[in-house]
């Protein structure tokens, strides 16, 4: 009987530890909706220092734009987020936009610690993804005109 608890012990010990170490390996993501860009750029520059502390991890800025909102208005924000990042010289190549369109606008800041989660950095009919580096080559082809 104390074998059988000692290895269910155990057993429930693995699975804690498992479950820990993916817990860390995403922190806990920020989500908001349409708010002033002074308020936005509070929100940018903390992602961005939590983001640099280490170069292994990757940071995402999912955007949901409203459908409504019109394509120079989604290049524009995008443009002066990629412009808020340069400004404080942090390393764009930590950072990726993964961009819909739905029924309202919002944005959602994701730290992904030891290159997990790659379902969050994958294109689908949904959601497309754009390198922070290559922001210039590709922001055209992003917003196709209709």
């Amino acid at each position: 009987m104390k074998q059988i608890i000692s290895t269910a012990v155990l057993i429930f010990a693995f699975c804690f530890a498992a479950f820990a170490q993916d817990a860390r390996e995403i922190v806990d993501p920020e989500r908001y909706g349409k708010i002033p860009w002074k308020e936005e750029k509070f929100r940018l520059l903390n992602f961005l220092v939590y983001l640099s502390q280490n170069r292994a991890n990757e940071g995402i800025l999912a955007l949901e734009f409203d459908n409504k909102t019109p394509r120079n208005e989604k290049i524009k924000k995008l443009k002066k987020i990629v412009q808020f990042i340069d400004s404080k010289q942090f390393d764009r190549k930590q950072i990726l936009f993964r961009i819909s369109e739905g029924d309202s606008e919002s944005t959602t800041q994701w730290i992904i610690e030891n290159n997990k989660f790659k379902w969050l950095k994958e294109e689908d009919e949904n959601h497309r993804i754009i390198k922070a580096e290559q922001f210039e080559q590709k922001i055209k082809k992003l917003f196709p005109k209709k």
